[in-house]
């Protein structure tokens, strides 16, 4: 089954005050541990981190990380858009110094986490991608989780992803997919646990962010976004956020 993994942000750092930010809630974080205190928040309760672990924080978990304001997580990260995605609501981790294939693509992993996204030649971004997509694997199957394997629901994900500019609506992305809008949007729903339309708003949402912070205009946002112009991108943004 082919793959593909798109990056928000990689590199190593102690973690910001603004940890946790709102756009990364529906975005894999691939996480190693150096040091520090911290971990990650679900269902209100606390869950530390371990020291020498790594850790994937899927798309759909709704996890929220924290770290002591004293002694800073200190970790090499990576943001990512991943199809197909790996099913659970859970956190999973594994202990990469176990196994030496592991160890190596982790001592990759870290290398090429180094820098900015924008830094990384085409060469290099393949590399990182097979990479993370190697470790997103082994830590699945540590886990006994699995990745999504409806091909309906993978080809309504690479649509989605790979086609936001040409604007698709759902009812076209259904018909796609050879299904009705109502069997696609509960067949959705019932797998990532939101409708197909606040999935799309949210990805338009993050990738007019990520644009605007490359220094695109918001008119060049809007076209590569889909929306009709300036005004229809900003107002859908505004709507995004009061519903937050």
């Amino acid at each position: 089954m082919n793959k593909s993994c798109k990056f928000d942000v990689i590199g190593r750092c102690k973690v910001p005050d603004y940890w946790n930010n709102d756009h990364e809630s529906k975005i894999n974080r691939l996480y190693y541990i150096h040091s520090g205190t911290g971990g990650y928040i679900k269902k209100g309760e606390r869950v530390e981190y371990e020291h020498g672990r790594l850790y994937l924080l899927p798309a759909f978990a709704g996890i929220y990380t924290y770290s002591s304001l004293t002694d800073k997580i200190d970790h090499t990260y990576a943001s990512f858009e991943l199809i197909p995605p790996v099913m659970t609501k859970e956190v999973l981790s594994i202990d990469p110094h176990s196994k030496p294939e592991i160890e190596s693509a982790l001592g990759v992993f870290i290398s090429l986490c180094k820098g900015k996204v924008a830094d990384r030649d085409k060469q290099m971004k393949e590399y990182l991608a097979h990479t993370v997509i190697y470790l997103v694997n082994r830590i699945a199957e540590e886990n006994d989780s699995t990745v999504l394997k409806d091909q309906v629901l993978i080809k309504a994900l690479e649509l989605m992803h790979t086609s936001i500019n040409k604007n698709l609506s759902i009812s076209e992305i259904a018909e796609e997919c050879n299904m009705s809008l109502d069997g696609f949007i509960r067949k959705f729903k019932a797998a990532f646990s939101q409708t197909p339309y606040n999935y799309l708003k949210e990805l338009k949402l993050r990738t007019a962010l990520k644009f605007r912070e490359l220094g695109y205009s918001w008119d060049k946002i809007a076209e590569e976004c889909g929306y009709a112009d300036q005004t229809s991108l900003l107002h859908a943004m505004n709507t995004i956020r009061s519903k937050k």
